[in-house]
């Protein structure tokens, strides 16, 4: 049996998706892309997209396989690369090979296991973990952008969707942005203000088309002296906790 999309949405969590063509009983997605956000609560967002991109959960395994997908949660993030201004870039493809680099145009990234209250302590108890207890932000940029390796090489590669959570969303700036190899710009996905405390933002595509991803984490970047607009600034202050993506598939070159 074929459900349309409406009907569909509507089974799964009540219009939290957003497209066409879902195949109830294969999972197969038959027509365009398809966008999940977190109408219906982040973690049925989250359980939904799992089951978009595909079991198994592949972990930490280098190469690539023909189906599953990777997560990338920073609970395993050893301590001497938490709480500090200079998290490697590359962690998640070659320390925990999951076909992940991670770029900023700020001065570092930054795993924080306190909510990164020691950045500013007003920031305590306002990004609340979704996976406890880490969670994650570029330093002096709001923007981040991961891009995709067959998991622990140089090989390039692309996956068939990505989604992200988001802590603390108060407004419509943050957003997930999709490119091609080529460049070009194949969707953008923003979160919704969760109803608790947290958004989430994915689109999974009929295709391994998604060659780099980019995230707009709120209004500006996190910092000693940014403060949200709950503790009187001026500013929608996020962070970032899970990523989910499909599995790298190789290009054929580096």
């Amino acid at each position: 049996m074929r459900i349309g999309w409406i009907g569909m949405a509507a089974v799964l969590c009540g219009g939290c998706l957003v497209g066409d063509g879902y195949d109830a009983q294969s999972g197969d997605i038959e027509r365009g892309p398809i966008i999940v956000n977190n109408a219906a609560g982040t973690a049925q967002a989250v359980a939904i997209f799992r089951h978009l991109l595909g079991e198994p959960n592949n972990g930490v395994a280098p190469g690539a396989f023909a189906t599953g997908r990777r997560e990338i949660n920073w609970d395993a993030v050893p301590a001497t690369v938490t709480n500090t201004d200079s998290f490697p870039l590359s962690f998640f493809n070659t320390n925990s090979p999951r076909g992940a680099l991670l770029a900023t145009p700020g001065s570092g990234t930054r795993v924080s296991d306190n909510d990164f209250a020691d950045v500013n302590p007003s920031y305590a108890g306002e990004f609340a973990d979704f996976s406890p207890v880490k969670t994650f932000a570029a330093v002096g940029s709001n923007q981040i952008d991961v891009t995709f390796r067959v998991p622990g090489t140089p090989e390039v590669a692309t996956v068939t969707g990505f989604g992200a959570v988001f802590s603390d969303v108060d407004t419509t700036t943050s957003a997930v942005q999709f490119f091609d190899e080529a460049g070009n710009l194949l969707g953008v996905v923003q979160p919704k203000q969760g109803k608790d405390g947290f958004g989430f933002a994915g689109e999974v595509f009929p295709s391994a088309v998604v060659a780099r991803v980019h995230l707009i984490v709120g209004d500006g970047p996190i910092g000693p002296t940014a403060f949200d607009r709950k503790a009187g600034g001026t500013q929608d202050l996020v962070v970032v906790d899970d990523f989910l993506y499909g599995e790298p598939q190789g290009t054929g070159h580096q």
